[in-house]
């Protein structure tokens, strides 16, 4: 009998630890989710909020960069985002994400001239916009590439 209840004893320790290891992944996963999302959205919002002001003619000023260059490349060098793109004012987003949890970086974008083709329309303007979204835990080193956290870049262009 007693061998019974010992072995009893195992197999319902050996469960109660499985559960809560699947309890404490489900709740990880759940989290890796949240923080993905709440980046996503970020640099979602940082790109609409570009687009609507080049739409509205730039009103609040962005930096856009108008080089000559045929291809915008300056969104792919992580230094220029330190100087030439445009970080969201605090009016346009929260200070927390969803949960709470106080944002270390506010969302940038940055709008670069595209040029068009010659067979393209000679008066068209276009510009390609670079935007990136951070995680509340977001964080980077020296050379800018994300330690902790999450960052989501997203890209957009637009042609008047």
């Amino acid at each position: 009998m007693l061998i019974l209840a010992l072995i009893m004893l195992v197999v319902l320790s050996a469960a109660a630890a499985w559960s809560a290891k699947a309890a404490i992944s489900g709740e990880q996963i759940t989290n890796n989710l949240r923080i993905v999302t709440t980046a996503q959205q970020s640099a979602e919002m940082a790109l609409r909020y570009c687009e609507n002001q080049m739409i509205a003619g730039n009103p609040a000023g962005l930096t856009v960069n108008m080089d000559g260059a045929p291809n915008p490349v300056k969104w792919q060098t992580r230094s220029n985002w330190d100087t030439l793109a445009n970080t969201l004012p605090t009016s346009v987003t929260n200070s927390t994400d969803s949960a709470g949890i106080a944002m270390s970086l506010r969302p940038k974008c940055m709008v670069e001239e595209l040029r068009l083709a010659q067979s393209d329309m000679q008066n068209a303007q276009a510009y390609l916009i670079t935007a990136r979204g951070f995680s509340p835990d977001y964080t980077a080193d020296a050379n800018g590439k994300t330690s902790t956290g999450t960052e989501v870049w997203v890209q957009s262009s637009l042609r008047f």
